[in-house]
């Protein structure tokens, strides 16, 4: 596990859901071992229930149509561009 990795992690555990998000985008693009796809998502729902617009943008395209309409709605309303 990378460093900063490690770093998010411990944000995370600390309630910091930014970092939830960005380690949940870094497992949905570089899984590393078995369990790290759903981890991911966990961490991104995580982020999101933290009022994250990044997590609810990610978690948006792990999900079907009309629950990612509504995560998307989501993220916009809390900033995401």
């Amino acid at each position: 596990m990378p460093r900063a990795l490690d770093g998010l992690a411990r944000a995370c555990a600390f309630g910091d859901a930014h970092s939830c998000a960005r380690e949940g985008v870094y497992l949905t693009t570089n899984p590393q071992k078995e369990g790290d796809t759903e981890r991911a998502v966990t961490l991104l729902q995580q982020a999101c229930d933290g009022n994250d617009a990044l997590g609810c943008e990610r978690l948006a395209a792990t999900q079907s149509d009309q629950k990612a309409a509504q995560l998307y709605d989501r993220a916009c309303s809390l900033g995401s561009p």
